[in-house]
């Protein structure tokens, strides 16, 4: 594909566009002219911006009018980013259907699930962690206004990790 290094608005561009291909819509299938008032126009990169970026194309080559086309709006947000089959055409891609989630993990009696564990601790039935990972939002402080004791701000954490004790612990005994 040669490149052309001409500088031109967008006008200038799509006037060039028309004057190339037609006033002629560029999706196959699409019999639409480019002045249809129900769309509005774009301009599509023939071979793909992200796989031009992938390729190791120049932002100018990739932006440079041999690649570009004219498609209305529509047209252009069916196309995507693909390249067409064999027969000129786009097809919408097949979404992959959603993976199911497994079934929830039994709830562990020894260390709810992690919950009752502390920062370094590992359940030795079911092996989980401690639970949350992050402190609860309900008690974190910025550092100006932590008192370093009931709530918790990142200088607490750093400074006495030991600090953590599980919400359930909280709950019932209060802060």
């Amino acid at each position: 594909m040669a490149r052309m290094a001409i500088k031109m608005t967008r006008a200038e561009a799509e006037q060039f566009l028309k004057d190339r291909d037609g006033n002629q819509c560029m999706f196959p299938g699409c019999d639409r002219p480019l002045d249809d008032p129900k769309d509005i126009n774009t301009l599509d990169h023939i071979y793909p911006q992200f796989l031009a970026k992938r390729d190791g194309w120049t932002r100018e080559e990739t932006d440079d009018i041999s690649n570009l086309q004219l498609m209305h709006k529509t047209c252009n947000a069916i196309k995507g980013h693909q390249l067409p089959d064999e027969n000129g055409e786009f097809r919408v891609p097949v979404r992959e259907p959603k993976v199911q989630k497994g079934p929830r993990p039994e709830l562990c009696d020894l260390c709810e699930s992690g919950r009752a564990l502390q920062m370094d601790e590992t359940c030795p039935d079911c092996g989980s962690e401690a639970q949350p990972k992050r402190w609860p939002g309900v008690l974190q402080r910025k550092p100006k206004e932590c008192d370093h004791s009931t709530f918790h701000c990142w200088m607490c954490v750093v400074h006495q990790p030991d600090l953590r004790v599980p919400a359930i612990q909280r709950i019932i005994t209060g802060p």
